[in-house]
């Protein structure tokens, strides 16, 4: 059966178990030919309710249960109960032979269950379930706004009232966009890819929001930028969240947007008139964290500078590495 790796820790003998980290759900143990303890880590107090020091000395067959003959597989992994101060407790047990000593890792299956980790996917499954049970209905509502536009012709009040209807569907689209992607994982394939046609593209997605906001756009690249080290779909998803959420803050005017190279990274601002108290709805706040994470994961960053007259939003991203 096979489980997660095993974190590197030191050899038997040369050094201390105490370089692995305390974290409670994680417990390693070395021991001698005749299965006896030689070395526990900071980790198994929590599971065993003692010092790793008062371990040392104690049959495997003490603290585990039931403890299948280890040999003659020089490694493998099950399922066992640890015998603690308490209740005993499940634990997913790792081992490996090392010479005449063996090493064991315990996974505190219970803690892991309601951990860190454990929230974190139950998060990602709910952000998920919601997307997918409103885009269905949302779509809908769409299809009806859009049908009820092209059967007109509707009176100046109703005509309005169907822009307020189609604005609202894109915000709540825009949010389930963010949804998604700050429950995602991380991994993802990067490539070369030009910034200009990426933000051009960016444009064309929220340009109902600036035309909306009666924005006039300019856009100055710097000559022979270096092209992006990205995942060309998540940065376009970022550029045109961002210029959405700029839109919307910024006053009447023109949105300036800029880029140079700064070393291996290339920035790229957004700038306008502040629009002063008249702050962007709070479902933005999602779309500019979004905007934030994958930045972030790409090794970037976002951040913003404000004053009485002017905002500007800076988003850095990795360039193509040099030789790529």
């Amino acid at each position: 059966m096979s489980g997660p790796a095993a974190p590197r820790r030191p050899r038997p003998g040369s050094s201390s178990l105490e370089a692995l980290p305390s974290t409670g759900e994680i417990c390693a143990l070395t021991l001698d030919p005749q299965l006896k303890v030689i070395d526990a880590s900071p980790g198994c107090r929590h599971l065993f309710q003692v010092e790793p020091q008062a371990l040392l000395g104690r049959r495997a067959s003490e603290l585990l249960d039931p403890l299948a003959q280890l040999a003659p597989m020089s490694e493998g992994s099950l399922e066992v109960f640890a015998r603690g101060g308490g209740r005993p407790r499940r634990v997913r047990l790792f081992w490996s032979t090392r010479g005449p000593s063996v090493e064991l890792l315990l996974l505190d299956l219970e803690r892991a269950a309601s951990g860190p980790f454990a929230q974190a996917a139950a998060l990602s499954r709910f952000a998920s379930m919601i997307t997918h049970e409103v885009r269905n209905p949302l779509s809908s509502v769409k299809m009806v706004i859009q049908t009820l536009a092209r059967h007109g012709p509707l009176d100046e009040r109703a005509q309005r009232r169907l822009e307020i209807a189609a604005r609202e569907v894109r915000t709540i689209e825009r949010i389930l966009t963010a949804l998604s992607e700050l429950s995602c994982d991380t991994g993802r394939e990067r490539a070369e890819a030009e910034l200009a046609p990426l933000l051009q593209e960016a444009l064309q997605l929220s340009e109902l929001d600036v035309a909306e906001r009666g924005l006039t756009v300019s856009v100055e690249l710097a000559a022979r930028l270096p092209p992006l080290w990205c995942d060309a779909a998540r940065i376009r998803m970022a550029l045109a969240h961002l210029l959405a959420y700029a839109s919307r803050a910024l006053a009447v005017g023109e949105l300036a947007i800029g880029a140079e190279a700064e070393g291996e990274m290339v920035r790229l601002t957004v700038a306008g008139p502040s629009a002063g108290t008249s702050a962007p709805p709070s479902s933005s706040n999602i779309s500019l964290a979004m905007v934030d994470k994958i930045a972030r994961d790409h090794g970037g960053e976002l951040s913003v500078e404000e004053s009485p007259r002017t905002c500007a939003w800076s988003l850095t991203l990795p360039a193509r590495p040099r030789g790529g």
